[in-house]
């Protein structure tokens, strides 16, 4: 926590738009290698000192950050090639995959923070979704010894930790406050600024970054009984969690290939990640809960037509994200092991789709016609 709080500090008046370049005093003249980059809040302080310490072990390169104003920012900016890595502490979207890379580095969770004044221990998804419904006013109706008015607090649109928090309760709990908030008493636009506004607020109720978390200014609560912290987050009992991703556009090339692989493999850049209170690849065991079907659970196909089952493994973090397909019925539908269904009589057969880790399911029911006779 003292690490978090020096690195705070020092870095908490340049986020906003930009960053002086990462270099070392007499590697300066002699670097040769830029590498940008920009976007979110949440992994840029992890960010800049990773390349302070690859700086320090690296000659001839230069790292300069600009436009810390989030998630959405970052992916932009990749995505139109005006930086070489967008900072994402959310997954990237099917169509932000299309053209990016997602190299992710380390996983955070997301606390739920009060004022330090306010009594509350656990929220359940029930109550958070109540809170920023802006159906619960007053914390008496949690805990009735606190007698304040509500403060909701939330992050800007773009931001990678709000789009996480809204996915959790839609995914997890069935509570899909991206559809159903009340007015945010503030929207802020930095984990920094979060963490401030909640500390000065007795009534106020927020979300930020784990790692970024300092426990002498906010409260961070037991989220549906599990405590916020690396460990839970490792073992997947904290749903609140979510990858940080550096994006490139395409596969990454040159200078900045050498600096993400650096990330992923140097022992520096793992004591780095642990110490700020982020947790390592290696450490989490995170396995799917959910599958989500991008294609009708029902489908019809003409006999000798084919069909390709797009779906999508949730959480984004979760280790293993491989999946298995079996038809019910093969001589009606035949299912590959790249999940491309292909309609073989008139029949109806059941593709199950499968989470090799969890056990957990997905099912499509498929009606084979026969084929129109040509005139």
């Amino acid at each position: 926590m003292k690490l978090k709080k020096l690195i705070a500090a020092t870095i908490a008046t340049a986020m906003a738009f930009s960053v002086a370049p990462v270099t070392v005093p007499n590697q300066a003249k002699a670097a040769t290698a830029t590498i940008t980059l920009s976007g979110s809040t949440s992994v840029s302080p992890l960010a800049q000192q990773l390349a302070k310490q690859y700086a320090k072990e690296t000659k001839g390169v230069k790292i300069n950050f600009t436009n810390i104003t989030g998630s959405g920012s970052g992916i932009a900016d990749a995505m139109n090639g005006k930086v070489d890595i967008g900072m994402s502490s959310r997954a990237l979207k099917a169509d932000e995959a299309k053209v990016l890379n997602a190299n992710v580095i380390c996983n955070d969770g997301i606390a739920i923070v009060v004022n330090k004044s306010n009594p509350v221990s656990n929220i359940s998804p029930e109550q958070l979704f109540d809170l920023y419904a802006k159906k619960t006013t007053n914390w008496k109706d949690i805990v009735s010894s606190y007698n304040r008015a509500v403060a909701v607090y939330g992050r800007e649109s773009g931001s990678g930790t709000r789009s996480c928090f809204e996915d959790v309760l839609k995914n997890d709990f069935s509570k899909d406050i991206a559809k159903n908030y009340g007015k945010l008493d503030a929207e802020i636009s930095t984990t920094g600024a979060m963490q401030t506004s909640v500390k000065t607020n007795p009534g106020a109720i927020g979300y930020m970054s784990l790692g970024d978390l300092d426990e002498s200014q906010v409260k961070a609560v037991k989220f549906n009984g599990v405590a916020a912290t690396t460990a839970n987050v490792a073992n997947g009992t904290y749903k609140m969690s979510r990858p940080f991703v550096l994006a490139t556009k395409g596969q990454a090339t040159g200078a900045t290939a050498s600096f993400i692989n650096w990330i992923k493999t140097s022992a520096n850049a793992k004591k780095i990640i642990s110490k700020m209170g982020f947790v390592n690849l290696a450490e989490v065991k995170i396995v799917p809960r959910k599958i989500t079907l991008n294609v009708k659970k029902k489908i019809t196909l003409k006999k000798g037509k084919k069909k390709t089952i797009k779906y999508t493994v949730y959480p984004a973090n979760a280790v293993n994200k491989k999946v298995k397909f079996k038809s019910s019925n093969k001589k009606v539908a035949t299912v590959s092991s790249k999940g491309v269904i292909k309609a073989k009589k008139k029949g109806k057969a059941t593709i199950t789709i499968t989470t090799v880790e969890g056990n957990v399911k997905a099912k499509i029911k498929v009606t084979v016609k026969k084929s129109s006779k040509k005139k």
